[in-house]
């Protein structure tokens, strides 16, 4: 199976699976290319084996997005396909990608916000995930506040309709 993302340098990388526990990862364009081996422990917890180092990672999945966190940071994917071929309007929501603490709210109910506009800040594991608009909007709900702790998955800020924007 094969599967291609983007990361936040906009690189195209094909990731495909070599076995039950082990990928490859290429990057288009280029002759670079990673391998390793991903497998859940006993805990439910992932551990990623890459260059004889083994390491764990939490690995949150919202739509066709992919947030893996290590203690080297945490990054986001974005299915290729999906952005490329998107038939649907933009999201309405931007949600936590994984438990944690809200460490700063950037809007409130009304606000105009355009796209990548940083929302929310959400800290885990020492560590600090801005979380982004999806799309130019009005911000029609927000559902936290500095402090509160939050579950993976869970609606932070909501943005009225586009046709209501």
């Amino acid at each position: 199976m094969k599967r291609e993302f983007t990361n936040a340098a906009g690189d195209v990388l094909t990731v495909a699976a070599l076995g039950a526990d082990a990928w490859l990862v290429q990057v288009e364009g280029t002759d670079t290319s990673l391998d390793g081996a991903l497998r859940r422990a006993p805990d439910g917890t992932y551990l990623l084996t890459r260059d004889g180092l083994t390491r764990p990672v939490q690995i949150t999945r919202q739509g066709d997005t992919v947030w893996t966190t290590t203690a080297r940071g945490t990054a986001r994917w974005r299915r290729y396909e999906a952005r490329r071929g998107s038939a649907g309007g933009a999201a309405n929501s931007v949600s936590s990608p994984m438990t944690g603490k809200v460490v700063v709210v950037n809007v409130a109910a009304g606000d105009t916000v355009s796209a990548g506009d940083v929302l929310v800040v959400v800290e885990a594991m020492k560590m600090e995930q801005p979380l982004a608009a999806p799309r130019d909007g009005v911000v029609a709900k927000v559902s936290c506040a500095v402090g509160d702790l939050v579950d993976g998955g869970v609606d932070l800020v909501v943005l009225a309709p586009e046709e209501a924007a």
